[in-house]
């Protein structure tokens, strides 16, 4: 088979995905429509209704704001996504709603969803993230368990053993708790724009042709992030999801002499352009240890294993960004695991404000700093928003690659506890 014919299979099958993605994340909503008329549950229909409403208006205005140029450069309402959102606000009304049983496969379907707005190439990782975390969040929020029956579950009392007998209404959400108690399980979601201070990349390391990718940004991008924590009376662990992706187009600033870049020589040519595609991305697991508890302030201290991912992937070609020729191209990356150590200080400033230190990094020739400053407010119980800023300063270097990377956010945070 051709190189062409090649081409065009791999087309027809990502259209093909697409196609799927937009039927499932319209099906899922559907489905749990479905769920309650046949349960008779007017009241879970409504639900889904203001979770699916809030959603959807919530992802509207975060795309007038951020205004984030899609992966394809076809328009710029890439930030968050709304296939996404859609999906992942039907599945969890489900899961929430219904029960495991048929939320958890309603789950993977949305994941699915996410999966082909990625492949297709009309949204970054980072806006997969943010709304998939949009529409479990509205789902948490209005979303209450159907049941309509008594459970009697034994139980240990200071004096003595009985038994817990609880009846769950239909359709009546039982409120969080608000009586002190730490939750168990905690999720939290950033949102917000971040500009590049320094972004150096060269490959090879010291041969490499030194490309700044923060000269070629000419406006604000944006990004998301998710944690998810587990509470043990003095203990935590985190886990912890970054994937922030930048994509350029500049002849000027990217290249704009014969270069090498990751065993490719790099010729200008005349009416041809420059596509960068930088990523990176974070996972990370972190154990902490709560060093100090008092009634205002609480420091938390330990350590976990970062994976880091740093891509750079360079095209030249002609035409549009749209529909382009591609003349060459070449990818630079590198991957690495890495000790990191961990710091929390929270400082409660009223009953329902405090503020917040994060600190995770490592020192060293290849460092690395995630630090953020938040201002937290309990909007109510079991839920906290946050304004802050986050800082990440990293160097990494290897055989094949150099990256300094430097950047800022203004960040907004939800958080959700489970008790």
């Amino acid at each position: 088979m051709s190189f062409a014919a090649d081409s065009k299979a791999n087309s027809d099958k990502v259209a093909d995905l697409a196609e799927a993605g937009d039927w499932v994340q319209i099906l899922l909503p559907v489905g749990g429509y479905l769920g309650a008329w046949a349960q008779g549950d007017k009241e879970g229909a409504i639900q889904l209704t203001k979770a699916l409403g809030a959603a959807g208006v919530s992802a509207h205005f975060f795309k007038q704001v951020a205004e984030r140029g899609r992966p394809d450069a076809t328009d710029s309402r890439s930030f968050p996504s709304g296939h996404t959102t859609a999906a992942f606000a039907g599945s969890e009304f489900i899961r929430t709603r219904y029960g495991n049983a048929w939320g958890i496969p309603a789950t993977l379907a949305a994941a699915f969803v996410g999966y082909t707005r990625i492949r297709a190439n009309k949204h970054f990782r980072d806006d997969v993230l943010a709304g998939a975390s949009n529409g479990l969040m509205w789902n948490w929020y209005f979303t209450s368990p159907y049941a309509n029956s008594m459970a009697v579950r034994p139980a240990a009392f200071d004096d003595g053993y009985g038994f817990d007998v609880r009846y769950e209404f239909d359709g009546q959400r039982l409120p969080q708790p608000d009586d002190g108690r730490k939750p168990r399980f905690r999720y939290g979601v950033e949102w917000g724009p971040v500009t590049q201070d320094t972004n150096l990349f060269r490959s090879p390391r010291d041969v490499g042709f030194p490309i700044d990718l923060a000269t070629a940004e000419t406006e604000f991008d944006f990004t998301s992030r998710v944690s998810f924590d587990y509470f043990a009376n003095r203990h935590e662990w985190s886990a912890y999801l970054a994937p922030m992706e930048l994509i350029e187009f500049d002849t000027a600033s990217v290249l704009s002499e014969p270069a090498l870049f990751a065993g490719t020589v790099f010729v200008p040519v005349p009416d041809s352009d420059f596509e960068a595609r930088y990523n990176f991305i974070e996972a990370r697991a972190v154990y902490r240890y709560r060093l100090y508890d008092s009634s205002r302030t609480i420091v938390r201290i330990g350590g976990g294993a970062s994976y880091q991912q740093t891509l750079l992937g360079i095209t030249q070609f002609f035409g549009t960004a749209r529909n382009k020729t591609v003349i060459d191209s070449a990818t630079a990356d590198v991957k690495d695991i890495k000790a990191i150590a961990s710091l929390r200080f929270q400082h409660r400033l009223t009953k329902r404000l405090e503020a917040e230190l994060q600190a995770d990094g490592f020192p060293g020739s290849d460092r690395y700093l995630n630090a953020a400053m938040l201002l937290n407010w309990r909007a109510a119980p079991g839920w906290s928003m946050g304004i802050g800023a986050r800082y990440i300063d990293r160097e990494v270097s290897s055989d094949d690659v150099y990256n300094k990377l430097q950047v800022g956010d203004l960040v907004l945070t939800v958080s959700h506890d489970f008790f």
